[in-house]
C-alpha cells in the first residue's frame, strides 16, 4: 500500500491521461477485442477486459464475460493496479483480501474471485488503465512466464492505442490542413489573389484556384506550362517575367511588380500584380519560386482616376481665382494655391505658417476657437461660410469671406480643411453704405413722420372738436367732415408709407395681448361706420364666437381689418359690407378666420394676384375712380405673415367679393392673460381731478391737449421744452406729466429721466410719452427712460382721455382695473 499523499499526487497525475484515452477510443475496436479473446485464451479465464481510466469513471474498451461498459473508477482493480504502478498486479482470492472482499462485483455478479491485470503505459509512462483477466475461482500466483505473457499483451495493447493516437493525430492535422486551405481560398477571391509555385529543375507549376481565375482558365485542367502561361501577357511584360525570372534562378531574389495579361477566357486586357521569392534547397540554392498573384484592375482604373482628378483639381486650383488652402489639425497651412498672390503673398509664403497669422491681432483668437471648433464638430454638413479680416503684405486689411469643409480619413476622423477664400472687400464696403444709406432712410422716415403728424395731430384734433359743437350750421359741419376725411386719409397714407418701410427693415414685431375680438371687430365698424354711411352701404357684424377673448396683436389686427372694410367700402357703390368671424383650428390650434364680404363690382380673375403686390392695384390707370398708394393690401399680406397665417381673395366680376385672412389666435386663459388698462368713456374727461404737465414745443398740441382734457377739476401747466418740465416738476408734485419726445433744448426721453433722478416730487408720477414716431425701438427707448406709456400722435380724444382715467385714478381703482 502507498500512503495518502502518494495516492493523490498518482489520482491527479492519472487525471491527464484523457487525451491518451481519446486516442484509443479512435483505435481500431477490432484490435482491442481481439487482444482481449487471446488473454482469455492464454489464461483459461472466462473474463477478460482492456478498462481504461477517465475521471471518476473506469471504462472497458473492449470486455468478455461482463455486460457492463463503465463502473465508478473508485475502488475497482484497475484503479489499485494503477495506483501501485506494478507491472502486473494479481489478486489470487478476492473473498480473502480486505480490499477487495466487499466489492459488489465480488459478492455478486459477476462474482469475481480472481483478478490479474498488466497496467498499460502511455509513451511518456503515464498509467492509462489495464489489461485484465479474471476468474470466479480463485487461483494461484501466476509464475514469471505467465506474468511475461500478460505484459507482453498488455504492450500489444499499449501499441494499438498508440497507432489510435497517432491515427487521430493524422486525421486532425488533415482536418487543419483541409480547412486552412478551405479558408486561403475563400480569402484569395475574396481579394481577388491567387498563391502559385514554380519548381526550378522540374519546371512543374502549382496553381490555387484564384490563379486559374485570374488567367481566364478552367480550374480543372493542369496549370499550363511557364511558355503557355508567359504567352498570355502583354509582349513587353513577357521580357520583364523572363528577366525576373532568370534573376531569382540567379541571385535567389524574389520580385514584386505589375504586368498586363489578356485573360483566356474572354480576351479582355486585366492588370494584376505578382509577388515572388526563392526556395532554397539544402545547399542554399534557388530550387523553386513561392509567389501570389493579384487582379488589380480596379484599383489601377482608381488611381488612374484619382491621378486624373489631381490634375483637375490642381489645373483648378493653380488658375482659380479664389484662394485655395489646405490646413492640418494644428491650422498650419499645407497648400496655398497661387492665387494668394493678390494679396501679395508667393504660394510659398504662406504653406507651413500658421493660418492665424495672417489675420490682425484682435482677430486670432477667435479665429483659433473658431478653427478648433470646426475640427471637433462630429458631424460632417456642408461648408461653413464666414468673413475674415486678413493682414495683406503690404499691411492693408482685406476682406476674405471663406468657405470650409472638413476632410475625414475612413474612421470618420477629421485629418485636414480644405478652404476656399474670395476677396469681399468691396462687396462689404458696399454693404456698409447701403447701411448708412438704411439708417438715413430711417431717419428721413421718423423726421418726416414728425414733421407730419404734428400738423395733422392739430388738423384732426381740432376738427373733432368743431365736430362735436351742436350748434354748428350743416354747411359748416360738411366742411369740417370733410376736413376730418382728407386728414384720415393723409394719415393713412402715412401709417401706409412708414408700415411699408418698417417691414421691408424687418423692425415691425407683433405684441400679442388678450383682445375681445368681437369688441375689436365692432371699433373697426365705428371707424368706418361714418364712410359707410356717406354712400348709403350698410355695414354689418357677424361675430358670434364660443371664446371671444384670444392672444393677438390687435393693432395690427385692427390695422389689417381697416383696411380691408374700407377697400370694400370704397369700391361698393350700394348694398353691403359685412365683417363676419370664425373660428377654426380646434381645441389643438386655435385661429381666427375672419371676412371681408362685399357686393361691389368683383374683381377679374386675371387681375387678383397682383393685389397683394406692392404699389399694384386692379386700376393703375391715371384715371382710376379710386385713390390709394397700392400698399394697404400688400402691407396687410405681410403682417398677416407675420402672425404666421395668410390671407386671399376669392371674387368673380359683377358678383363682389370676399377677402379674408386666418391666423393663428390662442384662447386667452389664466397662463396667458395680462392686465390691460380699461378704456374710459370720452365722459370720463369731466370727472378727471388733479394737477397735469402738459410738454410740447407746439403751442397748438397743447391746446389741443388742454380741450380734450378740459375739466373743472383739472389744473394744467403747459412747458415747450424739457428744461421748463425739469423746472416745473422740480417744484411741483403731478398727478399726470404728458411729455412730448422730439423737442428743442432738453427732449423728452432726457427730461424724464432727469425727472425720475432729480426730483423727488415726481419720482413716481406717471409719465406718458406723446411721440409722432411709433414702433418697438421707441417704444422701448420711451420705457427705458423711465416713461409708463406712450401715445402716438395724432392724438385720438377717447385714447388720451382713457389714458388719463387710467393713470390719475386713486390707487385701488387703477389696480383694479
Amino acid at each position: 500500500m502507498v500512503g495518502k499523499n502518494s495516492v493523490l499526487s498518482r489520482r491527479d497525475m492519472l487525471a491527464s491521461s484523457a487525451p491518451a484515452l481519446a486516442a484509443a477510443d479512435s483505435g481500431p475496436a477490432e484490435t482491442f477485442d481481439s487482444l482481449t479473446r487471446l488473454a482469455t485464451q492464454i489464461f483459461r479465464a472466462p473474463m477478460g477486459m482492456v478498462s481504461l481510466l477517465d475521471g471518476d469513471r473506469q471504462w472497458f474498451r473492449s470486455h468478455i464475460g461482463l455486460d457492463e461498459t463503465s463502473i465508478p473508477r473508485e475502488g475497482s482493480f484497475c484503479h489499485h493496479a494503477a495506483l501501485e504502478g506494478a507491472g502486473v498486479f494479481e489478486v489470487c482470492d478476492t473473498l480473502r483480501d480486505p480490499r477487495f472482499a466487499t466489492y459488489a462485483y465480488v459478492v455478486g455478479a459477476p462474482h469475481v474471485r480472481y483478478y490479474a491485470g498488466a497496467l498499460l503505459r502511455s509513451p511518456e509512462g503515464e498509467p492509462l488503465g489495464t489489461l485484465c483477466v479474471a476468474d470466479t475461482s480463485p487461483r494461484p500466483p501466476m509464475d514469471g512466464t505467465a506474468r511475461a505473457q500478460l505484459r507482453t499483451l498488455a504492450s500489444a495493447v499499449e501499441s494499438a492505442i498508440q497507432l489510435g493516437h497517432e491515427l487521430r493525430v493524422r486525421r486532425e492535422a488533415d482536418a487543419r490542413i483541409a480547412e486552412q486551405a478551405r479558408t486561403l481560398e475563400i480569402a484569395e477571391q475574396a481579394a481577388g489573389l491567387g498563391h502559385w509555385r514554380l519548381d526550378r529543375d522540374s519546371g512543374v507549376s502549382h496553381w490555387s484556384d484564384g490563379v486559374f481565375d485570374i488567367h481566364g482558365l478552367p480550374r480543372a485542367a493542369a496549370p499550363p506550362s511557364f511558355e503557355d502561361a508567359l504567352a498570355l501577357y502583354h509582349p513587353d511584360d513577357q521580357r520583364l517575367i523572363q528577366e525576373m525570372v532568370a534573376r531569382a534562378w540567379r541571385t535567389g531574389i524574389g520580385f514584386d511588380t505589375p504586368l498586363r495579361l489578356r485573360r483566356a477566357s474572354d480576351g479582355a486586357e486585366r492588370w494584376v500584380r505578382t509577388r515572388a521569392q526563392a526556395d532554397s534547397d539544402a545547399k542554399g540554392r534557388p530550387s523553386a519560386l513561392l509567389g501570389v498573384i493579384q487582379d488589380i484592375t480596379e484599383e489601377r482604373r482608381a488611381l488612374t482616376e484619382l491621378r486624373a482628378s489631381e490634375a483637375r483639381y490642381r489645373l483648378l486650383a493653380d488658375n482659380c481665382h479664389d484662394i485655395l488652402l489646405r490646413i492640418d489639425r494644428d491650422g498650419v497651412v499645407r497648400y496655398a494655391s497661387p492665387s494668394c498672390r493678390q494679396l501679395g503673398y508667393a504660394p510659398e509664403d504662406v504653406a507651413g505658417r500658421h493660418l492665424t497669422e495672417f489675420l490682425p491681432g484682435q482677430h486670432r483668437k477667435d479665429a483659433a476657437n473658431a478653427l478648433l471648433d470646426l475640427f471637433n464638430a462630429t458631424h460632417t454638413g456642408s461648408a461653413k461660410t464666414r468673413d475674415y479680416p486678413v493682414v495683406a503684405a503690404d499691411g492693408s486689411i482685406v476682406w476674405l469671406e471663406g468657405a470650409s469643409t472638413i476632410v475625414r480619413d475612413i474612421n470618420g476622423e477629421a485629418v485636414e480643411m480644405v478652404s476656399v477664400f474670395r476677396d469681399v472687400t468691396a462687396r462689404r464696403e458696399l454693404e456698409a453704405r447701403l447701411q448708412a444709406a438704411a439708417e438715413a432712410k430711417t431717419v428721413f422716415l421718423a423726421n418726416m413722420s414728425h414733421e407730419l403728424r404734428t400738423p395733422l395731430t392739430s388738423i384732426l384734433g381740432f376738427s373733432s372738436l368743431l365736430a362735436t359743437i351742436p350748434e354748428l350750421p350743416t354747411p359748416a359741419a360738411q366742411h369740417v367732415g370733410r376736413i376730418t376725411a382728407a386728414g384720415q386719409a393723409l394719415l393713412a397714407l402715412i401709417n401706409d408709407v412708414l408700415d411699408f418701410s418698417k417691414l421691408e427693415a424687418g423692425q415691425i414685431q407683433l405684441e400679442p395681448a388678450p383682445a375681445d375680438v368681437p369688441r375689436l371687430l365692432e371699433e373697426v365698424r365705428d371707424i368706418l361706420s361714418v364712410q359707410a354711411a356717406v354712400k348709403g352701404i350698410d355695414l354689418t357684424l357677424d361675430a358670434q364666437m364660443a371664446e371671444p377673448r384670444r392672444l393677438l396683436d390687435d393693432l395690427r389686427l385692427r390695422q389689417i381689418l381697416v383696411n380691408l372694410t374700407g377697400n370694400a367700402i370704397k369700391f361698393t357703390d350700394h348694398g353691403s359690407v359685412t365683417l363676419r368671424v370664425r373660428e377654426t383650428g380646434g381645441v389643438e390650434a386655435p385661429a381666427l378666420r375672419v371676412e371681408v364680404i362685399d357686393t361691389g363690382p368683383g374683381i377679374p380673375q386675371d387681375r387678383q394676384e397682383r393685389l397683394f403686390k406692392r404699389f399694384s392695384q386692379v386700376d393703375g390707370s391715371v384715371t382710376r375712380r379710386h385713390g390709394g398708394s397700392g400698399l394697404g393690401l400688400s402691407i396687410s399680406r405681410e403682417l398677416v405673415e407675420l402672425m404666421g397665417g395668410r390671407i386671399g381673395v376669392e371674387s368673380q366680376e359683377g358678383q363682389g367679393a370676399v377677402f379674408w385672412l386666418e391666423a393663428p389666435a390662442p384662447v386667452v386663459n389664466e397662463t396667458n392673460a395680462k392686465d390691460s388698462a380699461v378704456a374710459a368713456p370720452a365722459s370720463a374727461s369731466a370727472a378727471l381731478r388733479g394737477r397735469i404737465l402738459i410738454v410740447d414745443d407746439h403751442p397748438m398740441n397743447r391746446e389741443l391737449v388742454r380741450l380734450f382734457l378740459a375739466s373743472p377739476g383739472l389744473e394744467i401747466d403747459e412747458a415747450e421744452d424739457g428744461q421748463q418740465a425739469l423746472a416745473f416738476a422740480t417744484a411741483q408734485r403731478y398727478d399726470l406729466v404728458l411729455m412730448d419726445v422730439n423737442m428743442p433744448v432738453l427732449d423728452g426721453l432726457a427730461a424724464t429721466s432727469a425727472i425720475r433722478a432729480t426730483c423727488p416730487l415726481n419720482v413716481g408720477a406717471p409719465i406718458v410719452a406723446l411721440t409722432a414716431q411709433t414702433g418697438p425701438e421707441i417704444e422701448q427707448k420711451c420705457f427705458d427712460a423711465g416713461m409708463d406709456a406712450v401715445l402716438a400722435k395724432p392724438i385720438q380724444p377717447h385714447d388720451l382721455i382713457a389714458l388719463a382715467s387710467h393713470a390719475m385714478a386713486p390707487a385701488d381703482v387703477a389696480g383694479a382695473a
